[in-house]
């Protein structure tokens, strides 16, 4: 039971994330991963510090019980307060003079600049190249992309949010249903605009989910869009290159 509610706060948060503009998703998620290392750098001191401790008691002990070890343990005990004084050495020299919080705010202004180098520029960059760069950018988004995919089933699982209740209709209205294909079948973005831009992505559709069509379709210079809704979203655009194509080429008709 407390794990479920960990989870589903932890759902919760990731929830708020996953819908930010995608810097933002990039920012935040480099900031949690900067502050997890810092605690666990921050905890190995204090272990070690204990162990020494722990270690030190028992040599104590041996000596007192077992006075032939004496002189082993008086060694021992001498390394262990060497190791400790020089873990006590360097945190206090970080420490002095506010040393250690510029050092900390100098690596983190780093990692935030080397995020956007290699992680929000070549979001931005893919469908303005060609060739090798835009297979590299390419590679780069669909990592990321990945890892938003296990996050957001994460958040599937654990957090259903509020949705718009569904409008009541008087008749029953026979409508058109499309499927996803290959490309979108693990994991398809619904926008709310016919537009591949950033800030847009309203939630994300996998496998055999239902998309009703909404009897309007835009279409850009390379995508044509097609306005959809499922049981959680009104009125939403996707990519037709994500959807099953036999039902595509049966159902639309875009004119040139």
């Amino acid at each position: 039971m407390p794990m479920d509610i960990i989870n589903m706060y932890l759902a919760m948060i990731l929830y708020y994330i996953l819908i930010s503009p995608y810097p933002v998703i990039i920012l935040i998620f480099v900031t949690i991963l900067y502050l997890l290392i810092g605690i666990i750098i921050f905890l190995s001191r204090a272990i070690l510090e204990l162990i020494i401790q722990v270690i030190q008691q028992c040599l104590y002990l041996f000596t007192k019980f077992i006075p032939p070890l004496q002189n082993i343990c008086s060694k021992a005990d001498s390394i262990l307060n060497s190791f400790g004084i020089w873990l006590e050495g360097t945190h206090s020299k970080h420490n002095q003079n506010g040393k250690k919080r510029i050092l900390v705010m100098k690596l983190y202004f780093l990692v935030i600049i080397l995020s956007c180098v290699f992680f929000v520029v070549p979001y931005y960059l893919e469908p303005k190249l060609t060739g090798n760069s835009q297979k590299t950018c390419a590679n780069i988004n669909n990592f990321v992309e990945q890892k938003t995919a296990k996050a957001q089933e994460f958040v599937d699982q654990h957090y259903t949010p509020m949705t718009q209740e569904e409008i009541p209709q008087e008749e029953t209205v026979e409508h058109i249903i499309f499927h996803l294909g290959p490309k979108g079948i693990e994991g398809s973005n619904l926008r709310s605009s016919p537009e591949k831009t950033s800030g847009n992505i309203v939630g994300i559709v996998r496998g055999e989910i239902e998309l009703i069509f909404e009897n309007e379709i835009q279409q850009t210079e390379n995508i044509i869009w097609v306005k959809v809704s499922t049981a959680d979203y009104i009125g939403v655009w996707i990519s037709s290159n994500l959807l099953n194509e036999e039902e595509v080429a049966a159902y639309l008709t875009v004119e040139n």
